[in-house]
């Protein structure tokens, strides 16, 4: 077995042994039939028990490395995605997931998916001065005239008013950054 094929089979047994506790009769024969082989595409993928478009999309992504594979939206990706606008009317993750595969490019998805999910990480962990936390970084990174930094400002700015109409969470803006907001845009 390959060592993508070996990393899919613990990526997959991994998420599998969290859902699966009971024992499944249907399952253990869909598994016998596979030889022991994690199925690389994605329509064998989720005839599995436990396993939905997340867990498929991610196994193709990054144990097979098939650069088509879909966008893997987790809870952070789903909040986040509705909250900057990118994804509208979406109730569920698998529907934010075809929304955003409708602009970002097939090349694009597994960095857009990285960079989402650590961005939802971030608001979830740095609770109400995640903002000022992401935008200090950035500038310590990338200067207080990068295109990176204007950009961040907007991305806390957006998020924070979509906490304000949604009412949930805490949206104040941290005081450092109304003052750096007031340049004009990127240089």
């Amino acid at each position: 077995m390959s060592a993508q094929g070996r990393v899919a089979c613990l990526l997959l047994h991994s998420s599998l042994s969290v859902v699966n506790r009971a024992p499944c009769p249907a399952r253990d024969r869909r598994a016998e039939n596979m030889d022991g082989n994690v199925p690389e595409n994605y329509g064998d993928l989720i005839k599995l028990s436990g396993v939905g478009p997340k867990i498929a999309h991610l196994l193709r992504s990054v144990a097979f490395g098939q650069e088509d594979a879909g966008i893997v939206v987790d809870t952070h990706v789903h909040r986040i995605s509705r909250q900057l606008g990118w994804a509208q009317n979406c109730a569920t993750p698998e529907k934010t997931r075809v929304q955003l595969e409708q602009w970002v490019p097939p090349l694009l998805r597994v960095e857009f998916t990285l960079a989402t999910v650590g961005l939802g990480q971030i608001c979830q962990r740095h609770g109400a001065t995640w903002g000022t936390d992401l935008v200090a970084a950035v500038e310590r990174k990338y200067g207080v005239e990068s295109d990176r930094f204007f950009a961040a400002l907007e991305i806390v700015r957006k998020i924070n008013s979509a906490r304000e109409r949604e009412g949930g969470g805490n949206s104040r803006q941290a005081p450092s950054l109304k003052l750096k907001a007031k340049r004009q845009g990127p240089k």
